[in-house]
């Protein structure tokens, strides 16, 4: 048999290094209920500000690689969220089914771990707030992207500019 290779997770070892490939997880897992699609939609229409974590995030479907998030989160005055914050924020991927149950949105972001770029599945239908994945190369892999905007290193400016932007979105919808 192979040793153990920690690239993987395997036992597969070929003339002293690591024969396999990691694989990037997959977006969109079978336990899904069809009402996530329409969860995500609604996440997806500009920042929210969620009271029970307090963070302001936006999340955006755009199957992205990771430099691809970075540059978009930075585009709105914002950054990856870390681990930390996504699990705090991993309740916005539930809602109440027709039986009155929390029903779980498994969703792919990306994050960073320790500044490192990593992905999350936001409650994974295995149970748990949510799964972290890093590997070497993952920063090549695809998904989606959750940006949060730090207060405590934004300027004064920059806060009442997002603030202004999260208003005005929130006006739209109300007469969309």
């Amino acid at each position: 048999m192979g040793k153990y290779c920690y690239k993987c997770k395997k036992k597969n070892i070929h003339r002293n290094h690591c024969d396999c490939k990691c694989k990037c997880p997959n977006g969109k897992p079978k336990c899904e209920p069809k009402e996530c699609e329409a969860l995500r939609e609604s996440l997806s229409q500009g920042p929210i500000f969620d009271g029970q974590s307090e963070i302001f995030f936006w999340y955006m479907q755009n199957n992205a690689d990771f430099d691809e998030a970075v540059a978009a989160c930075n585009e709105q005055g914002m950054r990856i969220a870390t681990v930390e914050e996504a699990a705090r924020l991993a309740h916005v991927f539930t809602f109440q089914d027709n039986a009155d149950l929390t029903a779980r949105c498994p969703t792919l972001v990306w994050v960073t771990d320790q500044g490192f770029p990593s992905m999350a599945r936001m409650v994974p239908c295995k149970g748990g707030a949510l799964r972290k994945f890093r590997f070497p190369g993952i920063e090549n892999c695809k998904a989606d992207t959750l940006c949060v905007l730090d207060f405590s290193l934004a300027s004064e400016n920059e806060v009442v500019k997002f603030k202004e932007k999260v208003a005005h979105i929130e006006k739209l919808k109300e007469n969309f």
